[in-house]
């Protein structure tokens, strides 16, 4: 059986167009069509561990051209444009008015809540009980926003760098489009580096970002590869905590409020033990804790099923063929951004056991086998130049010098990621 090269779909599929009707014949396609769009070229080669295929042919086999990767090809654009005061104020004041928000949520919770109003009404036993239910999601909520705006969202590692210069004209670049482009290299107009798949420019941050969601105003930074396990966990706990402190205090939150807009202000209070500053306080509490909750509801309920699904914001509108990044189940999915299943995912730290390193990810529609290189490497520390130099299709020379495009046949199950 002659060994198969996994082309980039995008480009094959864009190569083929312009081929006669026996060229398309010509394509496999991996899992009897269920993944129609992974695409798989047939090529000479004397055996699975050895390949005679040149980089010319590869690049043709994807319908580019020698001259249209080299990193020369690819001058440098216009100065970034600077943000305007308007979009920095926006910013400040959404990051700082979210922060306000957590503190004065805990502070109208605990210190009349918890400490006036529930004495109060005779209900001092739940006070212990509700102590814990609400602060704990609380606090993981003000965690988990310190972790998402202090963390580096994705910078560019310089051991990519390194990679590109050691690799020179051997890595191939791909032009920039709004698609789906895994297993190659582009390059930014902006910052004038060729970055990782995946990776997209931030106009807000100047940078680029791994794996880039989107640009947060309300945590004052990117989401990214580093962070974005933290900014679900915000939109999570922040949510919880909010539905916790709406149910624990709802009895009081009504009596206060009707006794509140009965209350003239000049007629006698008759709530012993809570004043007229404690209940507006209180029944502030209440507002903001619903206003949070319309606005989490519509976030959880687009970026968990995008990270159950193993896509950014940015790629939700890709359809030029479908995601090859999707594992086929959610957990697979989610332990790409929140590592290998354990008890760290309940945390905002960074993943004990992470499976990717933002460069190179493991695709879903290719099967290579169980656990891949590529997280043994991250967790041992190895050469992970190894595992770019097969998922980048940088030339190698095997034993007898011959040049080849490395590929999941010729390599042992699970390199490819």
């Amino acid at each position: 059986q002659q060994p198969l090269l996994a082309c980039n779909p995008a480009a094959a599929a864009d190569a083929l167009e312009g081929r006669p009707a026996s060229a398309r014949r010509n394509r496999r396609v991996l899992h009897g069509g269920a993944m129609d769009a992974a695409t798989f070229l047939p090529l000479p080669g004397k055996g699975d561990n050895q390949r005679d295929l040149s980089r010319i042919d590869f690049l043709h086999a994807h319908g580019l051209h020698e001259e249209d990767c080299s990193p020369q090809h690819h001058p440098g654009g216009p100065p970034e444009r600077e943000r305007s005061w308007f979009e920095i104020l926006k910013e400040e004041t959404l990051g700082t008015l979210a922060i306000l928000v957590i503190l004065y949520a805990g502070f109208a919770y605990n210190a009349i809540f918890l400490a006036r109003i529930l004495p109060a009404v005779q209900k001092e036993w739940l006070i212990p009980y509700y102590g814990v239910v609400y602060n704990v999601p609380l606090g993981l909520t003000l965690w988990s926003w310190l972790q998402a705006h202090l963390e580096d969202p994705g910078s560019i590692p310089y051991r990519w760098h390194e990679f590109v210069a050691s690799v020179g004209d051997s890595l191939c670049v791909a032009p920039v489009r709004r698609q789906w482009q895994p297993g190659f290299a582009t390059y930014c107009r902006s910052c004038n580096v060729l970055r990782p798949e995946r990776t997209h420019h931030c106009r807000q941050c100047n940078m680029c970002v791994l794996r880039m969601d989107h640009h947060c105003p309300f945590i004052k930074n990117c989401v990214g590869f580093n962070n974005h396990k933290f900014f679900l966990l915000l939109l999570i706990y922040g949510f919880g905590s909010s539905i916790i402190g709406l149910v624990t205090a709802a009895p009081e939150l009504m009596r206060l409020t009707t006794e509140l807009v009965r209350w003239d202000g000049e007629s006698l209070w008759i709530i012993k033990g809570v004043s007229p500053t404690d209940a507006m306080f209180f029944v502030g509490f209440g507002g903001v804790a619903i206003v949070i909750m319309m606005l989490f509801q519509p976030m959880l309920l687009f970026h968990i099923p995008s990270a159950a699904y193993n896509q950014s914001q940015l790629e939700n509108g890709y359809d030029n063929m479908p995601n090859p990044y999707n594992l086929g189940t959610t957990i697979g999915n989610l332990s790409q951004i929140f590592g290998a299943p354990g008890p760290d995912w309940a945390l905002p730290i960074r993943p004990l056991n992470p499976l990717s390193d933002g460069v190179a990810y493991r695709r879903g529609d290719v099967d290579f086998g169980e656990e891949s290189l590529h997280a043994k490497l991250l967790r041992s520390g190895q050469e992970l130049e190894k595992v770019w130099r097969i998922r980048y299709r940088v030339p190698l020379r095997d034993d007898n010098g011959l040049q080849a495009i490395p590929g999941p046949t010729t390599v042992c199950s699970g390199c490819l990621v």
